[in-house]
């Protein structure tokens, strides 16, 4: 994800919600691709007018016979988002630091968005993160 010019890695899928919502978008990679589980990739930003977009979604549909280990990629943007590339579906928090919890004086940056757009950046402690994540779902938390 790009936000405020930098690349944050996004280790939580975001998508899960939508694709349950509409599970006629989902195109998957057709083998499988332990790298790859859920089937594809995609990349994100937050544009200046705060809202979080869908900038990429790719699946492999193939290897590249001439190189014999390239993966061919293949865009489903349009067939997963047809109207708007807006992720107006998702509310909630997401943790874009590289903090732990076991550092004293940690500090957590974790975004709130409301259907898509950023309402806050909270700059947390190690004791306001845990009871947030103790009452919300916090994406990418998964590594604290």
């Amino acid at each position: 994800m790009r936000y405020k010019g930098a690349e944050i890695q996004i280790w939580d899928n975001i998508l899960t919600e939508y694709f349950e919502r509409y599970p006629e978008r989902v195109s998957k990679t057709p083998f499988m691709i332990t790298s790859l589980w859920r089937g594809y990739f995609s990349e994100f930003e937050i544009s200046k007018n705060n809202e979080l977009h869908i900038v990429s979604l790719k699946r492999y549909i193939g290897v590249d016979k001439k190189t014999s280990d390239f993966f061919i990629p293949e865009s489903v943007l349009d067939k997963a988002f047809p109207s708007t590339k807006k992720c107006e579906f998702f509310s909630g928090f997401l943790r874009i630091d590289d903090a732990h919890t076991g550092v004293e004086n940690a500090i957590f940056i974790v975004l709130e968005f409301d259907q898509g757009t950023l309402i806050k950046e909270h700059h947390l402690s190690v004791t306001e993160f845990q009871k947030l994540y103790e009452k919300e779902r916090v994406y990418n938390s998964s590594y604290t």
